[in-house]
Parts: C-alpha cells; structure tokens; sequence
C-alpha cells in the first residue's frame, strides 16, 4: 500500500499545482497561449500520455503493476517477430505460448518488447525530472553570479567558456565512435 501512496501525493500535488499556476494571472495567460497554439497542445497530449502511462505503472494490484496486468506477456523463449507465430533465430523455430500477441515482438530472453518500453517511461520520467530539480537551481545562481559580477572577475568568461566545452562532450563521443 505504501508504493502505491506516493504516486498518489505526486498526483495530487500536481493538481493542486496546476490549479494554482491557473488562478494567477501569468499562469493564467501562460494556459491560454498554451490552448491556442497547436503544437504546444500536441506537446502537453504526449507529456500527458508519458505522465498516465507511468502512474499506470507505479500503482500495484497484489504483486503486479496495473501495466503488467493490461500488457504483460508470458515470457517466451527467445526472439520473435513482431505478431510473429514463432521464434526467430533458433536452429528450428519453435511455436510462441501466445501467437500474435506481442505487438513489438520479444527480445532474446523472451521479453515482450512493448512492455519493456512502457515500462521504461516511468524511470525516463523520474530521470529527467530528477536532473532537471537538480539542475535548475544550480543554472539560476551561475546565471545570477554572471549577470552580477559580469566581467570584473572574468566570471562570464569562465562560464562561457565551461559551458562550449560541455556542448562539445557529445559532439567528440560521436566523432570517436564515426571511425
């Protein structure tokens, strides 16, 4: 019962947040701008989907997720086709417990593959939620230290300069892994 509670206060604060957020008049402006334009209503349908699919997957019924109980297979032997019939990859194919019923196919343990990616939106959520709390504040005090001091201590400068060289990281990961 205890899992099931903090999806339900993470719930329940986000309510009362966007409730908030729409009663004040920014919030207010910024909400109807939001309706308006077509490709912010697009953004805020497929967040909304990622936020729904992950509750799905936080609340419990016994020992099993809502997700799992709506989606989950029983675990073949090996690869299999998308709505395939039997196992690919083996000597002689062998016929699936469950014909035609994963969507995506199954990995090399058995696994059905659309489970396993609905089942990695939550933690993808909680990830880029968790590095974005965390990195939020640090952005804004640098950003108030360099527009304070600007350049009488070079802090805008080192800053700058810290910032190209962390652009750069995945541009010279990539360049290595081209040859």
């Amino acid at each position: 019962m205890l899992t099931n509670l903090a999806p339900l206060v993470f719930l329940l604060l986000l309510i009362l947040f966007t409730r908030q957020v729409r009663r004040s008049a920014l919030g207010g402006e910024t909400w109807r701008r939001l309706r308006w334009e077509k490709r912010a209503r697009g953004a805020l349908w497929v967040l909304g989907i990622y936020l729904f699919i992950a509750l799905v997957d936080s609340f419990a019924l016994g020992e099993k997720t809502i997700l799992d109980r709506l989606v989950g297979r029983t675990p073949e032997r090996t690869y299999s086709a998308p709505l395939g019939r039997a196992t690919v990859g083996e000597s002689v194919s062998q016929p699936l417990k469950e014909p035609g019923t994963h969507l995506l196919g199954t990995d090399a343990v058995g696994n059905d593959t659309l489970t396993l990616t609905l089942k990695g939106v939550r933690t993808a959520l909680l990830i880029g939620g968790g590095t974005s709390l965390a990195i939020v504040p640090l952005a804004v005090l640098l950003g108030l230290l360099a527009g304070y001091f600007g350049r009488r201590f070079l802090i805008d400068d080192l800053l700058g300069y810290v910032t190209n060289v962390l652009a750069c990281i995945p541009t010279i990961l990539l360049g290595t892994l081209k040859d």
